[in-house]
């Protein structure tokens, strides 16, 4: 399906439920499923005890389908802790124009 989108930029904030300890990777991505060696678009990385990035995109999105192979399809973003199945709540906002931000 075609889109006629712009995402400039995503705030995600994040914080540990139980853990206070971990810290996290926050990833911007153009697979669904998150991989440590996937088509990454940009990272960042909170502080010991979560907190806020932003992830700076400005892309223009045309496809509303998954395709890895274009660089104007759906943006996922994914969150990694130093602790496997450690759990914690995530805040996406995104801005730009013509954007829906969906959870997973």
């Amino acid at each position: 399906a075609n889109a006629n989108g712009y995402v400039k930029s995503c705030k995600v904030t994040v914080h540990p439920s139980l853990n206070a300890g971990e810290s996290y990777l926050v990833v911007a991505s153009t697979d669904a499923t998150p991989s440590t060696n996937g088509n990454w678009i940009t990272a960042a990385h909170t502080p010991v005890g979560g907190g806020t990035v932003w992830l700076s995109l400005k892309r223009s999105i045309k496809q509303t389908t998954e395709d890895p192979q274009r660089g104007d399809g759906r943006i996922f973003i994914h969150v990694f802790c130093q602790t496997p199945g450690a759990q914690h709540t995530a805040v996406c906002e995104a801005w730009g124009r013509f954007i829906q931000v969906v959870p997973a």
